[in-house]
């Protein structure tokens, strides 16, 4: 294998990567918020939700209502 055959592989598991954390931050974050009282209200599943969470204010701003200590466990555990 080459170089350049491993350049769209490695994309792939970039992007791959980035859906995995997405999916985790998102299920994690609403199984959180929902634990700590504020319900089943999930943001969308989209990019801009984890940029949001990671650089846009924080778990207030993707699940308001919910503790952010609670989001944050769900995210981590």
């Amino acid at each position: 294998m080459t170089n350049q055959d491993t350049v769209p592989w490695v994309i792939l598991g970039v992007i791959a990567a980035g859906f995995a954390v997405l999916a985790v931050a998102w299920l994690g974050g609403t199984l959180g918020a929902a634990a700590s009282g504020a319900g089943w209200h999930p943001p969308p599943f989209t990019l801009k939700t984890l940029l949001r969470l990671l650089f846009g204010g924080g778990p207030a701003t993707v699940w308001p209502g919910a503790a952010p200590a609670w989001v944050w466990a769900g995210i981590l555990t």
